[in-house]
């Protein structure tokens, strides 16, 4: 009888050590972070432009370090973005999305959606401009325009 419960009490401290591993991995999951260009991302604000480039409104989405889908997504469109070559000439952005480091730093990126295409511009560089694929267009008209 004491070795029925030994075993029986055994198996319970093995299945909730598993159980302590599987809510440790969920945690993980949870706590990623994005990083970009050597900087973690703390949030990412997302504001339509007004009359022209300078007329920048109030941001109307804001995701958090926890957003972490969202936030790959607009890292994605840069990380596949492809450089336009020659003299550019635009109209007005569609979009801001600014990231915000955790050091407090910030960068800015002017984003073009149309049905099938899509454009950006860092904020700091505004004589180059970068195409987007077509799949990375389709994932930030469905994030973006969402919350519209």
């Amino acid at each position: 009888m004491k070795f029925i419960i030994a075993t029986i009490f055994a198996v319970l401290i093995l299945l909730s050590g598993c159980q302590n591993q599987s809510v440790f991995k969920i945690v993980k999951e949870q706590n990623q972070f994005v990083i970009i260009n050597g900087k973690t991302i703390e949030s990412v604000t997302v504001s339509m432009i007004g009359k022209d480039m300078n007329d920048v409104e109030d941001p109307y989405i804001v995701y958090e370090k926890n957003d972490v889908n969202e936030i790959k997504a607009l890292v994605n469109a840069i990380k596949k973005a492809k450089k336009v070559q020659g003299i550019i000439n635009v109209v007005k952005a569609d979009y801001q999305f600014s990231f915000i480091f955790i050091d407090g730093t910030s960068e800015a990126y002017f984003l073009w959606l149309n049905v099938d295409s899509g454009s950006l511009m860092h904020g700091k560089d505004t004589h180059t401009l970068y195409t987007l694929p077509k799949d990375v267009v389709e994932e930030l008209r469905l994030k973006l325009m969402s919350f519209k």
